[in-house]
């Protein structure tokens, strides 16, 4: 996936050099049609095994719930929750300004913009086979918090910067950074949560990421005030504030934990 991610923009910003817009809207609709024709060619295997206890309904509030009474009883998945709030609403909105950082603020074309947006996989994908084989279970909450407040700082780094092979140096250690971030937040609540209970912690992750677009919002406004650098800036150094705040109130990501068997 990551891969892919690298040679996608690449190829999008190749588009936009040669035709505009148009013609990476074209491309665009010919792969989701092509997505399309496949997921129709697929046929449903067998038939679903029938179930002789059907577990009893719960609305979805009652999930949501139970969920947030078991994750706040528990400071290190708390702790996760908050801080990717908090990167996905002041942090991540960076990637949908990517494409006016470089050309108003580096100076490069299209082409060049495409390779700047994707090539924070190259790190991602290399810091995740390196984790795969290093990682130590008990510093996944180290992993997680170095890879988040790293962010932070790189971003607005990256704001500033007129150098465009500084600014692809700087994308390939985000890149690094976010898969600290991104793979420790499964883990982390996964190895600190009851089985019966990871399924909902598990959602409410996947609830607080879900916060990026009010912070894509954030950010489109701010920078129509203030300029993009100066937002993305201002947002990444406020979350970087805010995480280290909590941190002082909250130490379990700094603390060695012994994880639950899976």
């Amino acid at each position: 996936r990551l891969g892919c991610k690298v040679a996608a923009t690449a190829f999008g910003g190749l588009l936009l050099a040669l035709d505009g817009p148009r013609l990476a809207y074209w491309w665009l609709a010919a792969v989701y049609l092509a997505g399309i024709a496949l997921t129709r060619g697929l046929r449903h295997q067998g038939a679903a095994a029938p179930v002789e206890h059907p577990t009893p309904t719960i609305s979805t509030f009652a999930l949501i719930r139970l969920g947030w009474s078991a994750a706040v009883r528990t400071p290190i998945v708390q702790a996760v929750l908050l801080v990717t709030v908090v990167m996905n609403l002041l942090v991540f909105p960076y990637q949908q300004l990517i494409a006016v950082i470089a050309r108003d603020v580096i100076g490069v074309g299209s082409a060049q913009m495409g390779i700047l947006a994707g090539i924070d996989g190259i790190g991602a994908l290399l810091v995740a086979g390196l984790l795969t084989f290093r990682a130590r279970p008990g510093r996944l909450g180290l992993i997680f918090l170095i890879g988040a407040l790293s962010q932070c700082v790189l971003i607005a780094i990256l704001t500033s910067l007129h150098s465009f092979a500084l600014a692809l140096a700087v994308q390939i250690v985000v890149g690094a950074c976010s898969a600290c971030f991104g793979s420790m937040q499964p883990a982390i609540i996964m190895g600190n949560m009851p089985p019966e209970l990871r399924a909902r912690a598990l959602g409410l992750l996947a609830m607080a990421i879900g916060v990026g677009p009010f912070g894509m919002l954030l950010a489109g406004a701010l920078s129509a005030v203030f300029g993009p650098s100066r937002t993305l800036a201002g947002m990444s150094l406020l979350a970087l504030v805010l995480i280290v705040g909590f941190l002082a109130r909250n130490r379990t990501l700094l603390v060695k934990h012994q994880d639950k068997p899976l």
